[in-house]
């Protein structure tokens, strides 16, 4: 009977030996739980970080894109700059042909006047030769 009791006594540490093997598999269970969540977590913070690369590279990207219109931006400016000394240029030939023009109709009016100054002029010439050639010929001694 000893032996039996000794063996009873002995069962009743195992039955505590089984009770705490069981909160160890639960604590490994819960444990277990947990680790996939940091594992879920992990992922995420992965996918957040992947997601910042990308966003990281964009962003260089951006900034090459950025650098190239500002150097188009320049070379528009500078044909701007270009097109604008053109156009004073040829303002200022458009104003000296438009005074050109200006003094052509100006001398148009000069050569008409002269032109009728020359007809008279020729016509008392005529007029003058006739009169010099009447006297010459009342001067001319006839045989």
């Amino acid at each position: 009977l000893r032996s039996f009791s000794t063996q009873a006594s002995q069962l009743s540490d195992i039955s505590g030996a089984s009770l705490a093997t069981n909160d160890y598999v639960s604590s490994i269970g819960k444990a277990s739980s947990k680790i996939v969540e940091l594992t879920d977590s992990y992922a995420k913070a992965s996918e957040t970080l992947t997601g910042l690369t990308d966003s990281s590279k964009a962003g260089a990207t951006a900034g090459e894109h950025l650098q190239t219109m500002s150097k188009n931006l320049s070379e528009l400016n500078s044909v701007y700059e270009i097109q604008l000394k053109e156009l004073k240029n040829s303002t200022q030939l458009y104003t000296g042909i438009s005074a050109l023009l200006q003094n052509l109709n100006d001398s148009v009016e000069d050569t008409k006047k002269y032109k009728e100054n020359i007809a008279e002029l020729a016509k008392n010439l005529s007029s003058l030769n006739t009169v010099y050639g009447n006297m010459l010929s009342a001067m001319t001694i006839r045989n």
